[in-house]
């Protein structure tokens, strides 16, 4: 799996620039590329850019994203979150990086999913940020704001 998180990091770092509403219109243009050429799956990063008149509106593209990103997630969940000992391996991975920057994090999110999931990597690329953005960074912002709090009352 580290090679995998490594073939990932680049494009994770990239795509950590986009809030999520750009990661969903990413990834319903990457959902919509596979269907259209199956060869985008084994990219992290694959060249592909919007194409209105193949794809359709980008307001449609990105609620498409976004649903496919809910409908996933609770996969995504349970393989990174879940107690399935056969993940157990993998998922201490993940946690370990925590240790490390947001695009070590994302990186071996990436990869988790494509060795367990058989996510497509440039699906899994954007899924990871995905996650990582809107789970794991409140989370890690929440625990630091209760530190902080928590080292001013003690003086």
């Amino acid at each position: 799996m580290a090679e995998l998180s490594e073939l990932a990091k680049p494009s994770v770092a990239s795509l950590f620039q986009s809030d999520p509403d750009q990661l969903y219109e990413q990834l319903g243009i990457r959902m919509r590329a596979l269907g259209h050429d199956p060869a985008v799956a084994a990219s992290f990063a694959p060249d592909i850019s919007y194409d209105a008149k193949f794809m359709g509106p980008l307001d449609s593209i990105r609620r498409f994203g976004e649903l496919y990103f809910k409908r996933v997630s609770r996969q995504c969940h349970d393989l990174v979150c879940g107690q399935d000992a056969k993940d157990t391996d993998e998922r201490k991975k993940v946690v370990n990086a925590f240790g490390f920057s947001k695009e070590d994090v994302g990186s071996a999110v990436a990869a988790l999913l494509v060795a367990h999931l058989a996510m497509a990597p440039a699906i899994a690329a954007v899924m990871a940020v995905l996650i990582v953005k809107l789970f794991f960074r409140p989370a890690i912002d929440a625990m630091c704001e209760t530190w902080r709090e928590n080292l001013e009352k003690a003086g």
